[in-house]
Order: structure tokens, then sequence, then C-alpha cells
């Protein structure tokens, strides 16, 4: 009931900005947030050479969110997009960048995409998973065992295959893809095994696969936006949550939690992702320089997420956090069983992308 207030204020401000647009008129040829208009109007108000009128370009003004700060791996992701975006269309496309989740929440963008009042979400595929249950796949533990093998799936043609065929399923156009890095527990108090699990207070993303894979483990996961994270860390409404290094520093995570538990248990992946009738409803050298745009950006992001996360741990270290060093395998082994359980529909796909070397 909170979501749908929140996505009906958002509308009614977007039909707002809309209707005050058309009664300015639209002699300076700018258009709204989010809509498209056409380029400006021939000058004069009649020509006397005869010649017939040049139809003027769609211009496009889009608005794209993220959860993540413009200074984390994402935000400078979401950035270079918008950079190449509006330098290869030479301002036909404009993006506006809404960080830190200002246009809202991100299954509250994801559900605005259809109704324009959020035209690109740069956030976890997973995400998608309200949509289509083959969502809960990026958040499979241990499908990956380096980022070499990471690029050879989501360059070849299991990842491929998946980003396509999410995107079918979601109504939606997946446009690259992006590893913020791999993701860490967090706590409050060590956790050095799996038992320790048992009664942790644990912050997860709105998404089945990691509630139910944190259960399974024995903690108590509370889904929470990552934007109030802190706050809940701070106010002890949780005792932990997960995230790769440079997301828990731009969320001031080390500030609250002092242990840092090196389970590396999941890649998470991102990608630009737009509704599919307006993306098809786009020029056709438009959508390419978007689609060529969000991989060369997305690509971008992970190299940057990966350099700096050496240096992102340094950070929590520095501010006082222990860094526990586990034995991967005994994580691995305490979620045996757990896809056959509760996810025989992913276990093919997870075996596919396993394999790939």
């Amino acid at each position: 009931m909170k979501n749908a207030r929140k996505l009906i204020a958002l509308i009614a401000a977007a039909a707002m900005a809309l209707s005050m647009c058309a009664c300015s008129g639209s002699s300076s040829g700018s258009s709204s947030s989010g809509s498209s208009t056409s380029g400006s109007a021939s000058s004069g108000s009649g020509s006397s050479s005869g010649s017939a009128a040049q139809a003027p370009e769609t211009s496009y003004v889009l608005k794209l969110h993220t959860s993540s700060s413009e200074t984390d791996s994402i935000g400078l992701s979401a950035l270079k997009f918008k950079e190449l975006v509006e330098e290869r269309t030479k301002g036909q496309v404009t993006i506006e960048y809404y960080p830190s989740g200002t246009l809202g929440k991100t299954p509250d963008c994801i559900e605005g995409l259809k109704l324009r009042v959020c035209d690109i979400v740069f956030d976890g595929i997973s995400n998608l998973a309200a949509l289509d249950e083959l969502a809960n796949l990026d958040g499979v533990p241990y499908m990956y065992r380096d980022l070499d093998q990471y690029y050879a799936v989501f360059d070849g043609e299991v990842g491929q295959e998946y980003l396509k065929t999410l995107g079918e399923n979601t109504d939606k156009v997946l446009l690259g893809y992006m590893c913020s890095g791999i993701r860490q527990l967090t706590s409050t108090y060590p956790i050095r095994t799996p038992a320790d699990l048992k009664g942790l207070k644990m912050r997860v993303p709105a998404v089945a696969i990691y509630s139910d894979s944190w259960s399974w483990l024995g903690a108590s996961p509370m889904p929470i936006a990552a934007s109030d994270i802190y706050t809940s860390l701070n106010q002890n409404i949780i005792d932990g949550q997960e995230n790769p290094y440079p997301t828990c520093v731009a969320l001031s995570v080390h500030e609250v939690c002092k242990y840092v538990t090196e389970t590396n248990h999941v890649f998470t992946t991102l990608s630009f992702m737009m509704d599919r009738e307006f993306y098809e409803s786009m020029p056709d050298d438009i959508r390419q320089i978007l689609l060529e745009s969000a991989q060369e950006a997305g690509k971008y992001g992970t190299e940057y997420a990966f350099q700096v996360s050496e240096e992102k741990k340094q950070v929590m270290i520095d501010s006082g956090c222990e860094i526990i060093e586990v034995d991967v395998a005994d994580w691995q082994a305490a979620l045996d069983g757990f896809l056959d359980s509760k996810y025989p529909y992913l276990k093919d796909w997870a075996e596919r992308i396993m394999a790939v070397q």
C-alpha cells in the first residue's frame, strides 16, 4: 500500500508537469522531463521561399534512476552513460540523472517505466523478480569463480540469452550489464561460521532469493531499501547487511558495522532497464546509441568497481573494521540442497553458468 501511494504521487507529479508544459506552449522547442518533443520550430511566421519545411528531429529527455550515490561505481557508470549518450546523439537525447533514490525506490521506478514517470532504471536485475521469478538467478550464491568467468558468461551465449529472456518476460529491454562487485557480509558482531548467523537481523534487498538463502543459513532477513541501511544499523533495527566493498563505503556502513565476513557469495549484476514499447518506439540510431553506450558504461563501472575494491576494503580497515576470512567451502556446504528445495527452476541456468570457463 505504501509503494502504491508513492507510485500514485509520482504519476500525479508527472501529469502536472506535462499539463504545465502544454499550457506554456512549445515555441522554444523544449520538453518536460521524461517526455519526447520535436526540435525547435523554423524561425518566422511564414516562409516566402516556398520550400518544403524539413521535419524536425524528435528530442528526448530521459529520467535515469539509481539507488546509489554519484560517487560509487554504479553512480560513475551512470554518469558515463549520460556522457556517452548526450555526446553521441549531439544533444538529441538528454539524460537527467537522479542518484540515491531521489526519484523513488527502485521497485516504484520499475513500475513507473511503463507510465514514463521514470525512463531508465539502472539497478540490480534481481529487482525484476516481482515480475518474473527468473530474475532470482542473479542472487544464487557461488555461481561465479572470478571476474574472468563472469565476463565469459555475460559476453557469451548464456549471459546474453539470460538478459534477452528476462527482458522479454518482463516487457523490458535490458541494455548492457555491470557487476558492482562481490557481496560481503558486514555485521555489528563477529560472524565466523554459518552457525553464527542464527538470529542475525539482516538487511536484504526486496528480492525473494536473498531472503530465502539467508533464512536457509539461519539468519533473520529483513527487506530494507539500500538508502535506509545506515539508519537501520545505527538504530539497531538490523545487525548486519551484505554488499560489495565499494557499496558498503558509499553507504557509510563501515561507520556502524565493525565486522566484515568475506563470504564472497554473490556477483551483483545491474543493467540499464527500459520499457520495451517505449524503447522500440525510438529511432533505430537512437536505440543503437543507447545500447552501445550502456554496454560501454557497464564495462567501465565493472572495471572501476573491481579496481577500487581493495582500496575500499582498506577504508573499512582504517575505520576499525575487523576483516574475517572464512573457508568458502563451509558456506557452500551449508547451502547444499538450497536450489533443489527452493528454486529448482533455476538449477539448469545456474549449472550452465558454473560450467562456463
